[in-house]
Formats: C-alpha cells, sequence, structure tokens
C-alpha cells in the first residue's frame, strides 16, 4: 500500500502523515522535510532555495528519484511529496487544500520551521504565493504537470476546520473504501469554507429542519454532493444551500461538492461564472449567514 499526500501550503500535509503512520502501522517518507533540511545546509530560506531550485533542477531530480524508488519498494509507506501523485500512480493520491489565511496563521505560529522567515501574517500570505508560483512554474517545466488540476488526485479534503486526528480518521475511511473499489466522492470542503449566493430568508424552515433531522438520523448521503464555483481560490455556492445549512447546523466538517467550472468558462445558458458571482455574490446575505451559523469567514471575498 502506498499513499501519496500532497497539497498546499499549511494544509497539514506533514501532520497527517505522522497520524497515518500510527494509525495503520508504516513508515513516512517526507520530501518537504528533505528540503527543509537542503534549505538550511545551503544557508537559505525555503522561498530562496525554491528559487535556486528553478536554475538547479538536479535537485528536484534527485528528491523525485527517490520517490520513484520508494514506489517500487515492497513496504507500505505514506510519501508526503508535491508530486508522489505523478511518479507513484498506483497509490492513493491525497491532496489537501486550505484557506489561504488559515495557511499563514498555522505557518506563522509554527516553530518547527525555522528557516521559513515571515515577519508577520501578510508577509507570510504573500511569501506563500511566491512558493506555490515557484513550484507551479519548476513542475510545468520539468515534468509538464499541473499541480492544481483536481484530475490528477483521488480525494481532495479542504483541512481549513477539521481537526488533525478528525482529518486521519476521515481518511483511513477513505482508503478503505478506495481499496475496496467503492465510489467516492472526489472533492470535500469545509461548510464553513463555502460562501452562500443566497439570502438565508430565501430558505424555507421546515424543509431544513427536515434535512437537518435526517442528516442527524441517517447521515449525509455523499453520492449527491453540492454544486460550487471555484474563483481566485474561494468557493460560491450554486445548487444545494439547503444542505450547506444542515450541514453546518450538524457539524459537519466536511461537505462532498463538484466544482462545476473545472472545465467550462461559462454557465448551461451562456453567463460567465465570475459574471454569476458578481450578481449574486452579497455581504448582506454573507453576514446573514454567518450570524445564523455563529461563525465567521477567515475573509471575504472581494472582486
Amino acid at each position: 500500500m502506498k499513499i501519496a499526500i500532497s497539497g498546499e501550503l499549511g494544509g497539514g500535509k506533514t501532520v497527517l502523515g505522522k497520524l497515518l503512520c500510527e494509525k495503520l502501522e508504516c513508515k513516512l517518507i517526507s520530501i518537504g522535510s528533505i528540503q527543509r533540511d537542503l534549505a538550511e545546509k545551503h544557508g537559505m530560506t525555503t522561498i530562496d532555495f525554491n528559487k535556486y531550485m528553478e536554475t538547479h533542477p538536479e535537485i528536484d531530480q534527485e528528491c523525485d528519484n527517490k520517490v520513484v524508488e520508494y514506489g517500487k519498494s515492497e513496504f507500505n509507506l505514506i510519501l508526503d511529496s508535491r508530486l508522489a501523485w505523478h511518479f507513484v500512480p498506483h497509490a492513493f493520491k491525497i491532496h489537501l487544500i486550505v484557506n489561504i489565511d488559515i495557511a499563514a496563521s498555522r505557518i506563522f505560529n509554527d516553530t518547527i520551521r525555522k528557516n521559513e522567515q515571515n515577519s508577520d501574517i501578510l508577509d507570510t500570505i504573500n511569501n506563500i504565493k511566491i512558493r506555490k508560483a515557484s513550484e507551479r512554474k519548476r513542475f510545468k517545466e520539468q515534468y509538464n504537470v499541473e499541480i492544481d488540476n483536481y484530475r490528477n488526485y483521488d480525494i481532495i479534503i479542504d483541512t481549513s476546520y477539521i481537526t488533525p486526528e478528525r482529518l486521519a480518521d476521515f481518511v483511513i475511511e477513505k482508503l478503505d473504501k478506495w481499496g475496496n473499489k467503492k465510489a467516492i466522492p472526489k472533492i470535500w470542503l469545509s461548510p464553513k469554507n463555502i460562501f452562500p449566493m443566497q439570502s438565508i430568508r430565501e430558505h424555507s424552515t421546515n424543509y431544513v429542519q427536515s434535512i437537518t433531522k435526517s442528516i442527524q438520523e441517517n447521515g449525509y448521503n455523499e453520492l449527491e454532493p453540492i454544486k460550487v464555483i471555484q474563483l481566485d481560490n474561494c468557493f460560491f455556492l450554486y445548487d444545494g444551500h439547503k444542505r450547506c445549512f444542515a450541514a453546518i447546523k450538524t457539524g459537519m466538517d466536511l461537505l462532498p461538492v463538484t466544482v462545476i467550472n473545472t472545465e467550462e468558462n461559462t454557465l448551461p445558458y451562456g453567463q460567465p461564472f465570475s459574471e454569476y458571482i458578481k450578481d449574486n455574490y452579497l455581504l448582506k446575505n454573507v453576514y446573514d449567514w454567518e450570524d445564523i451559523h455563529n461563525f465567521r469567514f477567515a475573509k471575504y471575498f472581494q472582486f
């Protein structure tokens, strides 16, 4: 068994990998840790080292060759690597995503990352964007792969509001289904990371209560994902407001979704997705949504 964990900076790849190793009794191989050690050896920050690797592809190639060899081994392994999904295609391929503000807070407050120098949260956000751009460029040039393409992975999980322990148990549950060739939804988001596009007042209280009761008694039917639109790393409800409402009410930390604009640029009737969001994303509706659910979004979307 091989599990490939990739994902966004601050998404919790290493923490998840360690927990899975404990629960599944297998070994963790962390390419990120190897690269951080190399950065320290070169006396560089991770930002500078990523830039350095853009003109020294042999470093990436050396690390990636190790991943290939690990993939061929007989042992059960957890591979924490940006490209393990590419080099070990038979692995269970997990991709972690996270709200960038939450990621920045995690990284800034992480005392283990000694060679990641950030003066404040805004500086951390900027450095995340720089590193991500550098990785996209390197991997596209070296291997012609798009690391943000969801089709590369078996499952994509939003870690913004889920505890590491709960995340590990969730992954093990889906790994078991995947191993038994059962259908699993590809994309899972925190319902607290999806902006509403309707007024809360449009929802029938009785109908929402019936959905909430059904989830409490029977669980959520994960084979009926809600539909969302993704724009600038933010997610917007397109269809499924009542189900998302009920999911928050029942304390669900992850909700299966379908991102409807991964293939097309417009809605079926021709309206561009960006225009649809501009017409329907209203802060007053977002504020009402927050108030009734007693939480606040990490940051509001801005055009």
